[in-house]
């Protein structure tokens, strides 16, 4: 009867007890595999999603640099080639066997910089200084090259076409066509550019540099959709397959999966569209191939997974032996076990199994924590990597900070005035500039599109677009500096030549002062002046007052309502012209303190209030009216997010 019932009761345990845990140890088993896969997919796509937006974003400041050296060389190129069509070719007779070398010698043109060549109306080169393209087709090079030609053949025109990667050396070429006056040939010039040869140099060496930090085997940008080839290196598309697969992702703009062997390693290839949009200088569209060496990884989730089955066989054969004396030692431990799996799966990394006893469970807590440990330090590589891009973008923010003008420099220039300049994130979109001209203070604070990288970029175009309107075009009245700064920035982002072409552009108010006769000059684009006046104090003539508070005024001048950029037509910027008295106070901004959202009921903070805290606090010093509205904006937000970038100028008479 008792041998009956122990029977039984080992059943029911079987049943209760020792099959749920085995369920419980197989769902560990199995999420903890998942796990691991999940996870180390996930590193691999975040690996190569932070690998692509470097990459654009090295190439977003590269084309950027790359267009204003262009900028410097279309006149010289365009006059190269005028001499030669006019003083070289008026007669195209001899041609096609005419000394170029000797051409280029008296034109005093190191070889080594300029090729020329003769391209017939079939669009085969004819007769070059660089032999090895003699006799090659141009129109084989697919349907955009040969309707160029074609173009410039018809139209007996000329043609500055930018950078473009050389097939035979993979460096960046200028090239300009132009017609014979017969419309039987096209003079081609190609032109190297020792500074966009550095430009190149420094992306390899960033390709080489994240290939060693994310441990990628290689990292190749491919271009040319009908004929693919390396940007930046000698690696070919011998494959068909791959030719193929890159040439789909140029037609599909989605990410293909390859994977191959090699030598006993297994390779996962990666392709990757990459859009430039229009301010790429060479071609827009690119693949990215990125090669990985997955052989470890797969062999540590197989080794791990096998070994996860086998400590489950052995634990459970071990558990059933010996349940009876050990049940106060199992249960508990698989107990504490699930619920860890539980919090790892949520993410909770840090989180590890007690050791208790000395068991089959406890080995299994062990290198389940062992297991859980490989899985948090390829986490840790994850955010290694993610520090590794934003020591990048802090490296942007020293350029950035290297342009704004120092506080010598303000303090120097315009005495008794404070800056208030807080970026939304590393670097910044809005940034203020200060110079001095003619006896003249001029400073402004600029609000760029965007934020971030994107918005900093534009920063950079901005305050190369006043120094030159100043520096160079001798500019001093604001509004002749913003005219001119907006042909600087259309020009620089080619927004005149095309419709599709960038429409970012910025917002800004630029002021010149005479510290002497305190005659304030004043132009916006959008972004108006605040002109603060003790009630004691004549009025400004001609311009009502906009707020009050019975101990000061505030007079608002209005911006122009058009941007710098961004719109194909445009109009004059107004200058205003304003007789400051001692003790006037001047604000200019950008309209991130306004917009910050925060307050008990999360809503914009707006000018009114800004206008009356300006007004509040007029009594104060400078530097403490600067503190003031940082403590202002920041009990404003509160928890919530900084939107946007916040610049504010104050200065006083």
């Amino acid at each position: 009867m008792s041998e009956h019932k122990r029977n039984t009761i080992f059943k029911q345990l079987i049943l209760n007890i020792i099959i749920p845990v085995a369920i419980a140890l197989s769902v560990v088993a199995l999420v903890n595999s998942y796990l691991l896969f999940d996870i180390e997919t996930s590193n691999e796509e975040s690996k190569n999603e932070l690998v692509t937006d470097e990459i654009k974003n090295i190439l977003e400041f590269q084309n950027v640099a790359l267009n204003l050296i262009e900028s410097n060389l279309n006149a010289k190129i365009e006059d190269y080639s005028h001499r030669l069509i006019t003083e070289y070719f008026s007669n195209t007779k001899n041609i096609e066997t005419v000394d170029l070398y000797g051409i280029r010698d008296e034109l005093n043109l190191d070889p080594k910089l300029f090729d020329f060549y003769i391209i017939k109306s079939n669009g085969v080169i004819v007769n070059t200084t660089l032999k090895s393209d003699l006799g090659l087709d141009l129109f084989s090079f697919g349907k955009e090259l040969q309707n160029k030609l074609k173009t410039v053949l018809r139209n007996k025109s000329f043609l500055s076409d930018h950078f473009e990667t050389e097939v035979s050396t993979r460096k960046l070429k200028k090239y300009s066509y132009h017609a014979t006056s017969d419309g039987k040939y096209i003079v081609q010039i190609g032109m190297y550019s020792e500074e966009a040869f550095d430009i190149s140099e420094k992306f390899v060496e960033r390709l080489n540099t994240i290939s060693a930090e994310t441990n990628i085997r290689s990292i190749d940008l491919f271009i040319n959709p009908e004929q693919p080839f390396s940007k930046y290196s000698e690696a070919t598309l011998i494959d068909t397959n791959h030719i193929n697969m890159v040439q789909n992702v140029f037609e599909t703009t989605q990410t293909y999966i390859t994977f191959s062997k090699e030598k006993g390693r297994e390779l996962k290839h990666a392709y990757v569209y990459l859009s430039m949009g229009a301010a790429s200088v060479e071609s827009n569209l690119a693949v990215i191939r990125i090669v990985s060496d997955i052989t470890d990884s797969h062999i540590l989730i197989r080794n791990l997974m096998l070994f996860s089955l086998l400590l489950l066989i052995l634990t459970l054969g071990i558990m059933s032996g010996f349940f009876y004396k050990k049940i106060g030692g199992i249960t508990l431990p698989i107990l504490h076990l699930v619920q860890k799996t539980i919090k790892i799966t949520e993410g909770n990394l840090e989180e590890r199994v007690e050791i208790v006893g000395d068991n089959e469970v406890t080995t299994l807590s062990e290198q389940f924590n062992l297991m859980v440990q490989k899985l948090e330090h390829s986490y840790h590589e994850i955010v290694e990597q993610k520090k590794d891009l934003e020591d990048s973008i802090h490296y942007a923010q020293r350029i950035q900070n290297a342009i704004l003008p120092p506080n010598q420099l303000r303090e120097s220039i315009l005495p008794n005035s404070f800056v208030l300049y807080k970026p939304k994130d590393i670097v910044s979109g809005d940034f203020y500039w200060m110079d001095e001209k003619d006896n003249k203070t001029l400073f402004s604070v600029v609000d760029c599109t965007g934020h971030g990288v994107p918005g900093a970029f534009m920063s950079i175009v901005g305050y190369n677009g006043l120094n030159r309107a100043v520096g160079d075009h001798n500019k001093t009245t604001p509004g002749e500096i913003l005219d001119d700064l907006n042909d600087s920035v259309t020009g620089t982002l080619r927004q005149q030549e095309d419709q599709n072409a960038v429409k970012d552009g910025m917002d800004l108010a630029l002021c010149s002062i005479d510290l002497k006769s305190r005659i304030l000059q004043y132009a916006g684009a959008n972004n108006p002046l605040y002109v603060i006046r003790s009630c004691k104090e004549p009025h400004i003539e001609g311009r009502e007052i906009t707020i009050t508070n019975d101990e000061y005024n505030l007079f608002e001048y209005k911006a122009d309502k058009q941007p710098i950029g961004s719109y194909l037509e445009h109009s004059k910027f107004t200058t205003h012209t304003i007789q400051l008295l001692k003790d006037d106070a001047v604000y200019i901004f950008s309209d991130g303190f306004a917009d910050q959202f925060g307050g008990e009921r999360g809503k914009k903070f707006k000018y009114k209030p800004f206008k009356q805290l300006l007004l509040n606090n007029q009594q104060k010093p400078l530097n403490i009216q600067q503190d003031l509205l940082d403590e202002a904006i920041e009990k404003w937000r509160g928890e919530l997010e900084q939107i946007d970038d916040i610049c504010i100028i104050g200065m006083r008479v």
